[in-house]
């Protein structure tokens, strides 16, 4: 975000980015409901986003589409794993784990992204919204790839950074869930201080 908004002659502030992130989450939920295709709702994150950063919308979507390209394009050059994430992963891969992603953002996007990070050695597959046919929470969608890995919901572990898409929607599913909050706020830390 830092790198397109420098781009774009705009200083980054926590308040543009948690904007971004805000349009995002809720204008591709509107793409995984049908209401928008993928590419549309590329356009349609920047067209409230850019008068945010006091800046015009551009008049064709063509010039939307090549804004959305240099997004993109600082977006995977930012692209890391997390220090822990190999070894975490490489271990249950030894151990004779099967280890998926299961993802709602786009398949060619996310297969590129493990990949570019290092992790393709240890995950056996990715499942997508896209390739399934489910988004998550949707129960199928965490059902699927077990019937895939040839385990039972019961026998799976699932580990999510979105309380309620990750966590609930693999709990509703008959799927052990753990929460990974690195910020440590949530629903799930409020309601275990609210028991303390």
């Amino acid at each position: 975000m830092d790198a397109f908004l420098q781009h774009l002659g705009t200083a980054s502030t926590d308040d543009l980015a948690r904007a971004w992130f805000q349009l995002e989450q809720t204008i591709y939920h509107r793409f995984l409901a049908d209401e928008l295709s993928f590419q549309e709702q590329r356009r349609e994150r920047l067209r409230p986003f850019l008068p945010l950063a006091g800046l015009a919308v551009p008049a064709t979507d063509a010039m939307l589409d090549g804004l959305f390209d240099v997004y993109l394009q600082n977006y995977q050059e930012a692209w890391a794993a997390f220090p822990d994430a190999a070894p975490a992963l490489r271990s249950l891969h030894d151990g004779g784990m099967p280890v998926g992603v299961i993802t709602n953002g786009n398949h060619r996007q996310q297969t590129l992204k493990v990949s570019k990070i290092g992790l393709g050695p240890v995950i056996r597959r990715i499942f997508s919204s896209e390739s399934m046919g489910h988004a998550k929470p949707s129960p199928e969608a965490f059902i699927q790839p077990c019937k895939s890995l040839g385990i039972s919901p019961a026998q799976a572990l699932y580990v999510g950074d979105n309380f309620r898409v990750d966590v609930e929607g693999a709990r509703n599913a008959g799927l052990h869930s753990i929460h990974l909050n690195r910020d440590g706020g949530g629903p799930e830390a409020r309601s275990r201080a609210s028991q303390s």
